[in-house]
């Protein structure tokens, strides 16, 4: 009875040691969403992304880094790399109007970088399509808030799809 007794503690403690790591680096990577947060308050864009970059070294599954560096790619104006981490923090679980609409703003300011979506290529089209999407999801989750409406308005008319705008 005591062998059993002392193989089930010593099975509970090898499964807490095995997680104990990752736990850690959770709670290891708050200073540093904190860090990046304060940096973004301050508007100093590179040293938020740098304090993200860390959290994320510590926690590549901390979803609000993810979307703490996409806020601050976005303000710098590097919006391919905006949505990109807007989307993983969407796939790491921040899947709120609020990510969305970051999303879709990113995919409509490069598609407006790139130019006209009638004399540029597919690569635009493809971007005002991702934005349009983000932010239907946006109205899904935010149904009271008009500006998803709004930006979801502006991706059609962009796409040439006027009647869906005023609809």
């Amino acid at each position: 009875m005591r062998i059993a007794g002392a193989l089930a503690l010593w099975a509970f403690c090898s499964v807490a040691v095995v997680f104990a790591p990752e736990v850690l680096a959770a709670q290891d990577a708050g200073p540093k969403l904190a860090e990046g947060e304060a940096a973004l308050g301050k508007k100093e864009w590179s040293q938020a992304i740098q304090a993200f970059d860390a959290a994320l070294k510590l926690d590549p599954n901390a979803a609000p880094a993810h979307y703490g560096r996409a806020r601050a790619l976005f303000e710098m104006a590097l919006y391919d790399d905006a949505a990109e981490a807007a989307r993983k923090a969407v796939e790491k679980g921040k899947d709120d109007a609020d990510t969305r609409m970051l999303l879709g703003r990113a995919y409509f300011a490069a598609a407006e970088r790139t130019g006209d979506s009638r004399q540029a290529g597919s690569g635009i089209r493809a971007r005002l399509t991702d934005a349009e999407a983000a932010f239907r999801h946006a109205v899904e989750k935010a149904p009271e808030n008009p500006e998803p409406l709004i930006l979801l308005e502006r991706a059609l008319e962009a796409l040439e799809r006027h009647a869906e705008a005023v609809a």
